[in-house]
């Protein structure tokens, strides 16, 4: 996915090493954010829906327009919550690619430093 950007910085390894603590960092916080956060979110949904539903057992004479309003205020509410846990993942998901290609660029760099110099910089601009 990133292999076309062929950007020349990216081959200096001390650049690479600082961009990949950058990366894990924002990666790991990403993770935690989407973990923690999901089974929080299906727990109160869940726990929301049967105080609904008790409500509703309970009150033989309840007002249906008042529980439609909950309903509906809490259901857009649950949409915007799972719409940031989509693009928490999806943000997961990037900054795991990046940091795939920084390390195979550490690789590739490790690997044409152990050559002959010529041989080496012509490995690693190929």
């Amino acid at each position: 996915m990133f292999k076309k950007f062929n950007i020349h910085f990216l081959k200096n390894k001390k650049t690479l090493k600082v961009l990949l603590v950058v990366f894990r960092f924002i990666y790991n916080f990403f993770k935690i954010l989407t973990v923690n956060f999901a089974p929080v979110f299906l727990l109160s949904f869940i726990g929301t829906m049967m105080n609904v539903a008790g409500k509703m057992n309970k009150d033989k004479h309840f007002n249906t327009s008042e529980v439609k309003y909950v309903i509906e205020s809490l259901n857009s509410v649950f949409l915007y919550i799972l719409l940031i846990l989509i693009v928490l993942a999806v943000c997961v998901c990037i900054f795991y690619e990046l940091m795939k290609y920084i390390k195979d660029e550490l690789k590739k760099i490790d690997r044409a430093q152990s050559m002959p110099k010529k041989v080496g910089m012509r490995y690693i601009f190929r």
